[in-house]
């Protein structure tokens, strides 16, 4: 990373200072999501027994077949579809695809709208995750609403995974400029969850369910809430 930002970097941004607060911000924008998205993630399924066993069947099917390795990852389908659910209803930005406009004459969308040099704009995700005409029932929580037609089909579909940008999974973006770091952060996410599940009970502590707080455009997991552990018993 260091070495790709010299090669990049214009000559007055070749001096420490600058390297190193470009590296932080990587870092940031590495550690925030993942730190982020995994509590909401927990929290949900503390709240949401229901969908634990199933989870946890297909998680002991793909460990006793193929072990803690990335393809046993890659077959927990239903893992991956919770999470992307939980991303459809909260993830942790109301906007995406921020962009600057560059071009000295603007830039013009095809509905005629120009919007002028140094405008910043960005895509409201929220509003495309809670559409009826996207998705059935868009305001209900459904953790398995992406790994049905993968059970249909009894085999493991890409297009209906996380890491998968589209117009109505917008969570890491979509088109050239998608996050690239999106197949290790889905990875952790997913083995972390799976880990958890695979040994642990989780229940949430006291009666009240924990809510998000926003910041801005930033959707943050309740900091005063807690999980309780307890070794899974078989």
């Amino acid at each position: 990373m260091i070495t790709w930002f010299l090669e990049e970097a214009e000559p007055y941004q070749r001096d420490p200072t600058h390297i190193a607060m470009r590296l932080l911000r990587v870092n940031f924008a590495g550690l925030m999501s993942t730190s982020f998205f995994l509590p909401q993630i927990l929290f949900k399924l503390a709240t949401s027994p229901e969908y634990i066993g199933p989870l946890r069947e297909q998680i002991d099917s793909a460990v006793g077949k193929y072990g803690w390795t990335k393809e046993g990852i890659s077959k927990m389908y239903k893992i991956d579809s919770f999470i992307r659910e939980v991303s459809r209803m909260q993830g942790f930005s109301a906007l995406v695809l921020h962009r600057k406009v560059m071009s000295a004459n603007g830039f013009t969308f095809h509905d005629g709208l120009n919007i002028p040099q140094g405008t910043h704009i960005a895509a409201a995700s929220c509003i495309v995750n809670k559409k009826e005409e996207v998705f059935e029932g868009s305001e209900t929580f459904d953790g398995f609403r992406f790994s049905k037609p993968q059970e249909e089909a009894d085999d493991v579909n890409v297009k209906h995974q996380l890491t998968s940008p589209a117009m109505n999974n917008l969570f890491f973006g979509v088109g050239k400029h998608a996050c690239p770091g999106r197949f290790l952060m889905t990875f952790i996410i997913k083995i972390q969850v799976a880990l958890i599940l695979h040994n642990y009970d989780v229940k949430v502590k006291g009666d009240t369910p924990p809510k998000d707080h926003w910041v801005g455009a930033v959707c943050m997991p309740d900091m005063k809430a807690k999980i309780m552990y307890r070794k899974r018993v078989a």
